[in-house]
């Protein structure tokens, strides 16, 4: 851990929890709930300074621009599932937790036997800035019992845990992103096959039908036109697929166009007339077609 953050000390002393901000302007103590302390005789006490700090602090962002330190003068108060439980409720991923008795013992000094605030100012916290500053959390966990050593490594756990969960998060973000895109790809061909659709049932003609049966009525028919100058006839964006090099339908091909054409209802056949009254004189209809044309001067 290092200094680069603000830093938030809870202190239990003589029975109740002092809370110390370090700030670049040096250390101040944090009222709680508009007092200096708040008691400390039960294991809510951590829980309970947390959630008013939370709310005064860091505007329901967690405490993640703090790095947290808990200081306890009572063993057995922050161990196992107690500690893990505070630490985890207001997802602190920057916490430490040592003993009050060692930084006394570091600073030379005795614990006071009653509330002393000038004492922890004066030679408890300076003592945990050098602490924290020279990165002796080694030389404490020496000092630490078995159950404070397996709190931290369960924080430890839970961090790395943290990061897991947060890297997880920042996947689906991005899967999601991804079947998004495709969803919208697929919603695009859906509205594209409802259109076709549409136009099948009203009996319109589309433009497949155009490209197998203009071919049918008319000789050398993509000698004098584009699949793109089509497609612009049928006010349509989408091109026929045509080879370059395309030939002539044999006549079995079109005397099955011509039983196609035959069945065409009245709207279709109205239709197919106008599309070609619209096509350039020099397009020669086949002998065999001219039926079509009867009733539409469309050649």
């Amino acid at each position: 851990m290092t200094l680069e953050k603000n830093m938030l000390v809870l202190i239990k002393h003589q029975g109740a929890l002092f809370a110390f901000l370090r700030t670049e302007q040096g250390w101040k103590l944090q009222p709680i709930r508009g007092e200096q302390s708040m008691p400390a005789s039960s294991d809510g006490c951590w829980q309970k300074a947390l959630d008013e700090l939370n709310d005064m602090l860091t505007n329901d962002q967690g405490f993640s621009h703090y790095s947290v330190v808990l200081v306890s003068d009572q063993e057995g108060l922050l161990m196992g599932d107690r500690l893990f439980k505070v630490v985890n409720h207001h997802h602190i991923t920057d916490v430490q937790v040592i003993k009050l008795s060692w930084l006394s013992e570091r600073s030379g000094t005795r614990v006071p036997d009653q509330q002393n605030i000038d004492w922890l100012l004066q030679y408890v916290l300076p003592e945990l800035v050098i602490v924290k500053s020279q990165g002796t959390e080694e030389s404490n966990e020496d000092t630490q019992s078995p159950e404070l050593q397996a709190a931290h490594a369960q924080i430890q756990r839970q961090q790395q845990h943290i990061e897991q969960l947060v890297q997880q998060e920042k996947d689906l973000t991005q899967q999601l992103k991804s079947k998004s895109q495709e969803l919208q790809t697929v919603q695009t061909d859906l509205q594209g096959l409802r259109k076709r659709s549409e136009n099948l049932y009203s009996g319109d003609l589309n433009l497949q039908q155009l490209t197998t049966l203009l071919p049918a009525l008319y000789k050398n028919f993509w000698s004098n036109i584009r699949p793109d100058e089509l497609a612009l006839l049928a006010d349509t964006t989408e091109v026929p697929q045509v080879g370059s090099s395309y030939l002539e339908p044999s006549d079995f091909v079109i005397q099955s166009q011509k039983k196609k054409l035959l069945a065409l209802d009245s709207q279709q056949k109205r239709q197919l007339q106008n599309f070609c009254y619209q096509l350039p004189r020099q397009f020669t209809p086949r002998p065999e077609m001219q039926f079509f044309f009867e009733d539409e001067a469309c050649v």
